[in-house]
């Protein structure tokens, strides 16, 4: 297993990992599945300012996490948003805190002074 930078060809795998979350939980907050290009365009997504991790095996994605700005005014500037998704047959291994600790290591070396996590209720892993 290996947490490494996210890269283009990730994009069909992490669709596929978050719209299996899209279909059976209310966890993404949204309603409809992504395709891989949706993923790709979405904005603020991936560049230097906006760490994206994947966690993988020798098979397969095992899940990703990422920070995005939380909101668009300038005094949110120092603040990011982070989610972390784990396939679900990884679920309640840890992996979710693994991600989450390279996440923050991320974000240590950045001008960043709060990272916030939105989380739908219940969901006692996410806590």
């Amino acid at each position: 297993m290996i947490i490494r930078q996210v890269q283009f060809s990730d994009a069909t795998a992490i669709a596929e990992l978050y719209n299996w979350y899209i279909d059976n939980t209310i966890a993404s907050f949204e309603e409809a599945p992504v395709s891989t290009d949706e993923i790709v365009s979405r904005p603020g997504r991936v560049d230097d300012s906006n760490p994206w991790l994947i966690l993988e095996d020798e098979e397969r994605l095992l899940g990703y996490a990422y920070a995005i700005p939380f909101k668009t005014r300038p005094s949110y500037r120092y603040t990011k948003e982070s989610s972390v998704y784990i396939h679900k047959d990884y679920c309640r291994t840890g992996y979710g805190l693994k991600l989450l600790q390279s996440l923050i290591d991320e974000i240590r070396v950045m001008p960043i002074h709060r990272l916030i996590a939105g989380i739908a209720l219940p969901n006692e892993a996410s806590i």
